[in-house]
């Protein structure tokens, strides 16, 4: 039943893409055949939405996975496609780095937003790679990411044990945020040498002595530019 649906999915999907391209390769369309192939765009991303939403409930996360690649091809321009896309890959399916790979696409047709940096950074944040994380934050708090995001920055920062940058980062939320009541505890605390190494929820527990092959947790990974895959 599953693959039946999937193979109605995908020839779906294959005659709305081969449609979608037609404005680009014939630009004498008129106005009303690009939207109409726009609004068919939109009709097969939702009903992949509602597919993806039945795959789900249903533990099968791989035609989860099918679902999105399909839904973030159709429309590159949908980012909650891409952050379901890729949180799925590393939090459903053990794909961590097909996970960063999918966020790094996305991030070249939507570089101007702060969500795919945040999941990046959210990513790096639970393999343990705490400074590679808190770039990735940094791009994203310089897209008008929420108060929440400079937070988890800082952390970063803290648990990498960069304190003086931490204390520096708690400092400018602060001045951004003057009713952040949690970000004026945590400047306290760091102010006062009570520093916290112990990571929040959501990160891979070390496992066992690292070996020759394996990276530090605290070592600096730079982020990829988006163009580079």
């Amino acid at each position: 039943m599953i693959k039946s649906v999937l193979l109605g999915l995908c020839v779906i999907s294959l005659g709305v893409t081969a449609s979608a391209a037609k404005p680009e390769r014939a630009p004498h369309l008129k106005p009303q055949s690009v939207k109409a192939a726009d609004d068919r765009i939109d009709r097969a991303v939702n009903q992949l939405l509602v597919q993806s939403d039945v795959f789900w409930h249903a533990g099968d996360y791989e035609s989860v996975r099918w679902c999105y690649s399909v839904i973030t091809d159709l429309d590159p321009t949908y980012v909650e496609g891409w952050q379901n896309y890729g949180w799925l890959l590393w939090s459903g399916l053990d794909r961590d780095d097909a996970a960063m790979r999918v966020f790094m696409r996305g991030l070249k047709y939507n570089p101007n937003t702060y969500e795919l940096y945040f999941e990046a950074g959210s990513l790096e944040y639970h393999r343990r790679r705490f400074l590679s994380a808190a770039e990735w934050l940094s791009k994203a708090t310089a897209r008008k990411a929420p108060f929440t995001v400079w937070h988890m920055r800082a952390h970063c920062l803290e648990y990498a044990r960069q304190d003086q940058k931490a204390i520096a980062l708690w400092k400018e939320i602060v001045r951004r945020f003057p009713k952040d009541d949690p970000a004026k505890l945590n400047l306290k605390r760091m102010l006062e040498g009570r520093f916290n190494r112990t990571p929040l929820l959501g990160v891979e527990e070390p496992k066992g002595n690292p070996s020759p092959r394996q990276r530090d947790p605290l070592e600096v990974t730079s982020p990829q530019q988006p163009g580079s895959i």
